[in-house]
């Protein structure tokens, strides 16, 4: 006999099935920006792309969201679905009903990160952004201070950070945090987590703010702290160059040599020992030379590092 029929979900937990998705997705949305994409549902609910689509369509029939068609980066169509204002009161905000004039397809990618990471860590430890350090206007707005991407349950400031900015930026912004006493959590991509942590480092320890605490997202948004010690002092603890992972890391290693830690003035060698290898020949003062393979010229992303020629017997030698 066909068990087929007693794998499928019954009426009410179809129904207890259908009010999780609701109490799970409208107060992730309500968080931020107002509208959720249906990757971003997907990861979120746990559902096939059909199945995520279907629930957000049921939402829009009972009157929680509205479908959008808008377009992406490359021009392309893709469906948004957003609160409308029975969605706001569901979650217990106070809004009017999200239209397509919110939209912006170059900040969708930052947004939907947003609330990936409020699933991920949990939507019970973040609320909406609050204006920090503006000028309260009798319209109800505010004049300058700054809005985050959220606020956590320590009233700390929450920045989602996927490009690194000028060192001048991140200077008003720890400023203003500063002089308003308000800590602050920043979210960036493993690829630039040690540069963002470098930078945060020299501004706070110049200017004497606290330093914010930094969390590295990997491909599945995992979080691991960021650890302030500085390059240098951890390549200093370093035992072999296979260590050596990062250009950050290479221009510490050189500056321990008494060479300039920028690598532009060496010599970008596209025919390395083959046809098919790229690198830099980097000359250090005590007369050993190092190879740093590159993926190519623009990036000087480190593909292998090794001593030419001669091998010191320790990584410093001076």
């Amino acid at each position: 006999m066909s068990t087929k029929k007693n794998l499928m979900p019954t009426h009410q937990q179809r129904i207890d099935m259908a009010q999780n998705f609701i109490d799970t997705i409208i107060p992730i949305i309500a968080l931020s920006s107002g509208y959720i994409d249906i990757e971003t549902t997907q990861f979120i609910s746990g559902y096939t792309r059909e199945g995520a689509k279907r629930a957000l369509v049921r939402l829009a029939r009972q009157g929680f969201m509205t479908e959008h068609k808008v377009p992406n980066m490359t021009g392309q169509n893709i469906n948004i679905y957003g609160l409308t204002r029975e969605g706001w009161d569901y979650a217990e905000i106070d809004r009017s009903n999200w239209t397509k004039k919110r939209y912006r397809a170059n900040t969708r990618n930052h947004e939907m990160i947003i609330l990936k990471i409020a699933h991920n860590v949990g939507v019970c430890n973040f609320s909406r952004a609050e204006n920090i350090g503006g000028k309260l206007l009798k319209s109800g707005g505010y004049s300058g201070g700054r809005y985050p991407d959220l606020m956590d349950e320590k009233s700390r400031a929450v920045e989602i950070e996927l490009t690194i900015k000028s060192s001048k930026r991140y200077t008003g912004i720890l400023h203003n945090y500063h002089r308003t006493k308000t800590a602050s959590v920043w979210f960036v991509p493993a690829k630039i987590s040690h540069r963002l942590t470098k930078v945060f480092g020299e501004i706070c320890e110049s200017k004497k703010y606290l330093k914010p605490l930094i969390y590295s997202l990997d491909e599945d948004f995992k979080l691991t702290e960021m650890d302030y010690s500085s390059i240098k002092a951890r390549v200093r603890n370093y035992t072999t160059i296979d260590q050596i992972k990062t250009i950050e890391e290479l221009s510490a290693l050189l500056e321990l040599y008494g060479n300039e830690t920028s690598l532009e003035g060496y010599r970008y060698k596209p025919n390395l020992e083959t046809e098919s290898k790229k690198g830099l020949i980097i000359d250090l003062k005590n007369g050993f030379h190092l190879v740093a393979k590159l993926l190519d010229a623009e990036s000087k992303v480190i593909t292998d590092l090794y001593w030419k020629d001669q091998t010191p017997e320790k990584i410093y030698t001076t």
